[in-house]
């Protein structure tokens, strides 16, 4: 497995983080009143909405193929604004975070990355129609469907390709060769913990980059 792989599989887990925190699409923005802080936006019901839909097995409905989900936009997951304006969207409207996280890097992907930005990331793939991959997909301004079966959620993107990504939940591991053959967007398995999907991927391609930066 190659550095950039195990790197991407390292970030999936708080990116997804970031994706999964997000209530059903019939809640809304922040409480009134609370300061705001950097870090993932927490959205929570109005007083007085109805629960969360929920199907037989007691498992809270994802939409199921009835609406859509809108992502946080993360052009640069490090804050540092690389490649360009690191903008999330909120219900003020698109806002810049503030948040730098220094990344600790080898020199070659120091390297890579002082190189992509210094000729404006025109060897992003996304620019030459390839798949953004995981982080990436879960963060760019594209809605994305969940199909959501007894054993298996299916993600829909429109963005990005137009790819679709199959999690199975059905309590399976991961194939044994998985990292044999990389893919775009890995192999996912997931569980439920409560509310919460909790999703693992791994066999990753080295063809993506991590974010727009």
């Amino acid at each position: 497995m190659t550095n950039f792989s195990k790197a991407v599989i390292a970030t999936t887990a708080s990116a997804l983080g970031l994706l999964l925190i997000a209530l059903p699409p019939t809640a809304e923005g922040q409480e009134k009143g609370k300061k705001k802080e950097n870090g993932p936006r927490i959205i929570r019901p109005k007083a007085g909405s109805p629960p969360a839909p929920r199907f037989a097995d007691g498992h809270v409905d994802l939409g199921n193929g009835k609406g859509s989900w809108s992502p946080v936009v993360i052009k640069d997951i490090t804050g540092h604004g690389l490649g360009d304006s690191n903008v999330q969207n909120t219900n003020k409207g698109p806002q810049l975070v503030e948040k730098v996280v220094e990344v600790t890097m080898l020199p070659w992907a120091q390297k890579f990355l002082e190189v992509a930005d210094s000729n404006i990331s025109k060897d992003d793939p996304e620019g030459f129609c390839l798949p953004p991959g995981i982080p990436r997909m879960a963060a760019t301004p594209f809605p994305f469907q969940i199909y959501q079966l007894p054993d298996r959620l299916i993600f829909v993107y429109e963005g990005g390709a137009h790819m679709w990504h199959i999690v199975y939940t059905d309590g399976r591991q991961h194939s044994k060769d998985a990292t044999d053959y990389p893919t775009y967007l890995g192999e996912g398995v997931g569980k439920w913990e409560g509310d919460t999907v909790v999703i693992d991927n791994i066999g990753f391609n080295d063809k993506t980059w991590l974010d727009a930066a």
